[in-house]
């Protein structure tokens, strides 16, 4: 019997295991963020300028990582390089953006 989308539930299951992982690995990644920020501009944890720093420079740490990955992969099929990598999609800034303040907001006050 499919599931939603014409999936099975098992490979649903594994989609939400999947999305569930991503948004722990996000969320540590913000703190490691949220700390390399603060340590470096004096801002505090909780600040919407650390927020916002952090957020930035996390979507561009993956974005350039995402690009990477295809230029690998394009040397590795001897293609083109393409030389102007798009944008990362919505679901990625989205994520990005919800893991960064349950990071901040995770962080106790010391």
């Amino acid at each position: 019997m499919p599931g939603i989308g014409g999936l099975s539930p098992g490979i649903l299951l594994l989609v939400l295991l999947l999305v569930l992982i991503w948004m722990v690995v996000l969320v540590w990644l913000g703190d490691r963020m949220l700390g390399y920020v603060s340590r470096r501009t004096g801002w505090a944890m909780r600040d919407w300028r650390n927020w916002l720093a952090s957020t930035v420079l996390l979507i561009a740490l993956i974005h350039v990582a995402n690009w990477a990955i295809d230029v690998a992969e394009a040397l590795l099929r001897g293609n083109a390089i393409e030389p102007n990598p798009g944008w990362p999609g919505a679901f990625l800034i989205g994520s990005v953006a919800i893991g960064v303040p349950i990071a901040a907001l995770r962080r106790r006050r010391k």
